[in-house]
């Protein structure tokens, strides 16, 4: 049974979530749709306690990730980000809106590096199989 508490972070969590989302498929080919709690807390209206205890919730979730840069900021999960890549359509849509971002260069691009990101979880998925003797 989930108590009060729980509920209302679950609740400051899909709130939380849906903003990442949002800010991905608008902006995610510049920065990955990141975000500090601070920032999360401004644009859903939740105060910074209260935005950091349902980032860390996506966290445990395993939705959310720590940017890899110095500042303080979470992105989704490249599993995440494919499944809006695909379903927003986001390959024809940021090549239209932002063609000078380059998201589909192989180089530089959102789109690949979230495949190449993807592709390198697969095979230490794999390498986990690999290494119990199974054949």
């Amino acid at each position: 049974m989930t108590t009060t508490a729980e509920q209302h972070h679950r609740t400051d969590a899909e709130l939380v979530l849906a903003r990442y989302r949002a800010e991905y498929v608008r902006i995610g080919y510049m920065y990955a749709g990141e975000m500090s709690p601070d920032y999360a807390g401004r644009v859903t209206g939740l105060d910074f306690d209260r935005a950091l205890a349902a980032i860390k919730q996506l966290l445990a979730d395993g939705v959310l990730r720590r940017r890899k840069c110095l500042s303080w900021t979470y992105e989704l999960v490249p599993a995440e980000r494919l499944k809006l890549i695909n379903a927003s359509g986001l390959r024809e849509r940021w090549e239209a809106e932002a063609p000078y971002f380059y998201p589909n260069s192989p180089v530089y691009g959102e789109i690949p590096f979230v495949l190449r990101e993807m592709a390198v979880a697969q095979v230490a998925e794999l390498g986990q199989y690999a290494g119990d003797g199974a054949r």
